[in-house]
């Protein structure tokens, strides 16, 4: 992943915003070659807490479903803010009950380092909690820092929660190629990085913006790059996925340009996470 992000900052040094996409290389096709896209948040902290409200409302200004994955604590303490979230309409993801490893609400191991049953025992409590404060059954989960800290044994804790999907991954799972597929659990897994010819990079805030190697401090650099990617997924007629954090758009004053930049346009789907299942069901069938 560090030789992906390596081209693409000197793509970016040297003003070639093309060059940055082609980095990526040809994008997944879904839908029926209609170019489409996933927009989710991860809302690890209550900073991110904080941000949500700016959030909903600048989403439903730009009719834009999102994906939000929630941690079980939160929801528990903050169970308003989370109600909202599914009043605007949009899905909710169980990220597990503490977030292993987490620098307030659980600062032990990491996910992976979990035995089965502790996975199990995060992913279940996370799942009682959406029931009783939110009134609501999650279909997909995300693993917490997904890639490497998720594994193929978690699907059939899924399956039996009655979930549906997972996005989890930054390579598919199948071998396949790099967009989503159908697990032999049944359980369809939807990747965050979606490059064919780079599954390990992601379109996110966090190695675009926040990280100690971060690709871009500038953010009209990154904006730059998303509308260029806009550019380039419908060129392609494929399917990305853009995952945020709450908190590193409204922190930078960058929230409404952003979510402009994927406002709806004429031949480009914004499509749920719920819905990729079901096309994905549907292809493999």
């Amino acid at each position: 992943m560090e030789n992906v992000f390596h081209g693409i900052r000197s793509a970016l040094r040297r003003g070639d915003l093309n060059g940055i996409l082609r980095r990526t290389g040809r994008l997944p096709a879904l839908a029926g070659q209609v170019p489409c896209f996933t927009l989710s948040f991860d809302c690890e902290t209550e900073e991110d807490l904080e941000a949500l409200p700016e959030i909903l409302d600048a989403l439903a200004a730009f009719r834009i479903p999102a994906a939000f994955a929630c941690i079980g604590i939160w929801i528990e303490r903050f169970p308003e803010i989370h109600r909202e979230i599914l009043k605007k309409g949009h899905e909710i993801l169980n990220h597990s009950h503490t977030h292993p490893y987490h620098e307030i609400l659980n600062q032990g191991r990491q996910f992976k380092d979990l035995s089965l049953e502790e996975k199990a025992e995060e992913i279940a409590q996370c799942h009682r909690i959406c029931g009783q404060a939110l009134d609501y059954s999650p279909s997909g989960f995300r693993t917490p820092h997904f890639g490497i800290n998720h594994s193929e044994e978690l699907y059939p804790v899924l399956r039996k929660l009655g979930y549906r999907f997972s996005s989890s991954t930054v390579v598919d799972t199948s071998g396949k190629g790099s967009g989503p597929s159908l697990t032999p659990t049944g359980i369809v897994e939807i990747p965050l990085g979606t490059s064919a010819r780079y599954p390990g990079a992601l379109f996110d805030t966090w190695n675009f913006l926040d990280s100690d190697k971060a690709i871009c401090r500038d953010p009209a650099d990154f904006t730059a790059i998303l509308a260029e990617s806009i550019v380039q997924l419908v060129r392609q007629k494929g399917y990305l996925t853009y995952y945020f954090d709450p908190s590193a758009l409204t922190r930078r004053g960058i929230l409404r340009q952003v979510l402009s930049i994927l406002s709806p346009k004429p031949g480009l789907r914004h499509i749920p996470y719920g819905t990729i299942a079901n096309l994905v069901r549907e292809r493999s069938s």
